[in-house]
């Protein structure tokens, strides 16, 4: 891995709620704010920029209920949607990527600009423009582009590129999903017969991890006992039909108990799915990509949340976390400070984020108040 990689700045322009923003980046950013006002716009523009470069931008789009459905206030075409990245690493190493999407009559949707920078430590550099169909750039030859393709994907293949594909594609997420949800995802699989494939489902993966990261296991397993205090471990039981997850639970009387994913509890099982995000490695000699947690908080006891907390400090020593949270619990630690939080709203222009004014920083980093504490008060909230 080349150091510690993050995300240290992210511009996003016409993208669902957010006509224009320009946010600098925490290495633990926790975004807060009322319901619709755009955190989940700004993460998600994060998140399609990730599957358009890992899948494909035809995919990104459709997941998303189609273009028109993306486009801020899609009133008149042709339109323009931008995304622009900062990343830094550790070891000194920087890059810029560049994206602009341009919508046309009858929602046909192109790149119309794609850049991409890269200065290594050693203070070399490598780059490529894509404008009008065609390709510029510091390598002897680049492959073909397409219009309706992110030129990343296809420059991967050069070693120059490769880290910038790498962490973008790797960009993982989570979000509030009952048990019954993952059960019948994975009963479709194997209705299909698809359960033979190592896929992204959440049993496929944790088979994959129990095999290539057990010490990191111990890790997840850790903070699921904290979590629910009866849990004893994870396992995966083959079958002839395959794999099935299975939490184990010790009675009083050191009986093992286990629940599949239709009978365990949503806390136990959101829990166990943020922390495989957390806590994950990528394979030898990729990067460590950012992960996104969407409320954390949804399905979790108050008395839990502190625990989820304390697996962001330690995963973050690997990691950049990003959190949309509308929880004070989560944010009731003297530890966070201000620079962390991000205060999301949303006006007749569309959603704003902002840091903390400096008033507001003062009392957190006197400790006056933590940020839990204000945001209980309404003083971390911002309005119209």
């Amino acid at each position: 891995m080349e150091g510690r990689i993050q995300i240290d700045r992210f511009a996003v322009k016409n993208f669902r709620s957010i006509q224009e923003c320009d946010v600098e980046l925490a290495p633990l950013t926790f975004f807060i704010g009322a319901n619709a006002s755009g955190k989940t716009s700004f993460v998600d523009a994060i998140l399609f920029v990730a599957s358009a470069v890992r899948d494909s931008l035809q995919k990104a789009i459709a997941d998303r209920g189609g273009i028109h459905s993306i486009l801020y206030q899609p009133k008149a075409l042709p339109a323009n949607s931008q995304f622009d990245f900062y990343l830094s690493s550790s070891t000194g190493l920087a890059c810029e990527f560049h994206l602009v999407l341009r919508v046309i009559e009858g929602w046909s949707v192109s790149v119309a600009r794609e850049e991409c920078r890269i200065r290594n430590p050693e203070g070399g550099q490598h780059y490529y423009l894509v404008e009008n169909g065609s390709v510029q750039g510091s390598a002897a030859v680049f492959p073909a582009v397409s219009a309706d393709r992110i030129f990343l994907s296809n420059a991967s293949g050069l070693p120059e590129f490769r880290l910038p594909f790498d962490f973008l594609a790797g960009i993982g997420s989570t979000e509030p999903t009952p048990p019954g949800i993952w059960y019948g995802v994975e009963g479709l699989s194997r209705a299909f017969g698809q359960h033979k494939v190592e896929g992204t489902g959440l049993t496929a993966r944790f088979r994959k991890f129990m095999k290539s990261q057990p010490n990191r296991l111990d890790i997840v397993h850790q903070y699921l006992r904290a979590i629910a205090p009866p849990f004893d471990r994870i396992e995966v039981v083959e079958s002839n039909d395959g794999p099935w997850l299975r939490f184990v639970e010790k009675s009083r009387l050191g009986v093992s108990l286990g629940f599949y994913l239709s009978q365990a509890s949503g806390g136990l099982v959101n829990s166990a799915e943020i922390l495989l995000e957390l806590f994950e490695l990528p394979e030898e000699g990729r990067p460590a990509s950012p992960v996104v947690i969407e409320e954390p908080e949804a399905l979790l006891h108050p008395g839990a949340i502190q625990v989820i907390r304390d697996s962001f400090l330690e995963a973050n020593r690997t990691r950049q976390v990003l959190v949309t949270t509308h929880s004070p619990d989560l944010l009731d630690d003297p530890n966070i400070p201000a620079e962390w939080i991000r205060i999301v709203y949303r006006d007749d222009t569309g959603t704003h984020i902002d840091v903390p004014d400096p008033a507001t920083k003062s009392i957190i980093r006197d400790q006056l108040y933590t940020p839990g504490q204000l945001l209980r008060q309404g003083g971390l909230i911002l309005h119209p």
